[in-house]
């Protein structure tokens, strides 16, 4: 079966390759190498579909036991967060949620690969890392908090808004945040271009 599903990994046709790789996941056993290196190589695809399914691919195989080959699953996904598709960036940070529950260690990795997203010069991609925020962390966690500072700041508009609307599902109490309430006030009045 494996020599097969390579063969076709190799086809001309990128729908033919996506395809493959959704195949991978039925056939292949959570935490499968050989499984799992082929879908890693899948990540530099030139169809977007396909680098989109491998990343859907490798949160579902991914061995929460296996630390060395989850950390070199994050590298390639995080490499993934500027991609030019907004879908693989969307697939990437999904994945990248359930890495980043394999170890606190990978979670830093992960969120250390979103803050540099949100200093990207292109601006779906900044609001892609903000997106991803919730996926790594807790409801109210301060990574969270910092992040919709950000976005509120940020200079695309879709950014600022979807800060606005993470502030409700991602801060129930952010009243009762002290200091980072503050700074939320003011970059969310910054934001809406009022004067205090």
């Amino acid at each position: 079966v494996l020599s097969v599903l390579r063969r076709t990994l190799e086809d001309p046709e990128g729908l033919v390759r996506e395809e493959t790789v959704k195949s991978l996941v039925k056939v292949a056993d959570e935490g499968d190498l050989e499984y799992l290196e082929l879908i890693i190589e899948m990540l530099q695809d030139t169809d977007s579909g396909v680098r989109k399914s491998a990343c859907h691919a490798l949160a579902e195989l991914l061995d929460p036991e296996d630390l060395a080959f989850c950390r070199l699953i994050c590298e390639g996904l995080l490499a993934l967060l500027q991609d030019a598709a907004v879908e693989v960036r969307t697939a990437a940070t999904e994945a990248l949620g359930r890495i980043a529950g394999v170890s606190e260690e990978l979670r830093e990795e992960a969120l250390t690969g979103i803050w540099r997203s949100m200093d990207h010069e292109d601006k779906a991609v900044r609001r892609s890392a903000l997106e991803a925020l919730p996926q790594l962390v807790a409801v109210g966690h301060e990574s969270i908090a910092k992040g919709i500072v950000r976005g509120l700041r940020d200079s695309y508009t879709e950014t600022q808004k979807k800060a606005i609307t993470m502030i409700k599902t991602h801060l129930p109490d952010a009243k009762d945040k002290g200091d980072a309430a503050k700074e939320l006030r003011a970059a969310l009045i910054e934001a809406c271009g009022v004067e205090e």
